[in-house]
């Protein structure tokens, strides 16, 4: 078991690590392929790419979300051990 400081830690590095991965999807990676500066890779590929980089960074949001709502929870409860 973990204390409530090492539990809000760990899970703010794990949202932190899936908001870094939301940033670097959206400003890089797709902001590439849509701008066409990938050039090695055909307009379906193109496409495909973008559909599932999206897929990516809609769950990371959604996992930072939850990330977000467990240490609400965990600060709310005041309960010592996790």
């Amino acid at each position: 078991m973990t204390n409530q400081t090492q539990t809000i830690k760990i899970l703010n590095r794990e949202k932190e690590y899936e908001d870094k991965l939301i940033d670097e999807l959206n400003s890089y990676f797709i902001s590439c392929l849509e701008k066409g500066l990938i050039k090695e890779i055909s307009e379906a590929q193109k496409n495909k790419l973008i559909e599932f980089l999206k897929i990516i960074a809609n769950e990371s949001r959604k996992h930072s979300l939850m990330f977000g709502g467990l240490m609400d929870f965990i600060l709310e409860n005041g309960e010592q051990n996790y």
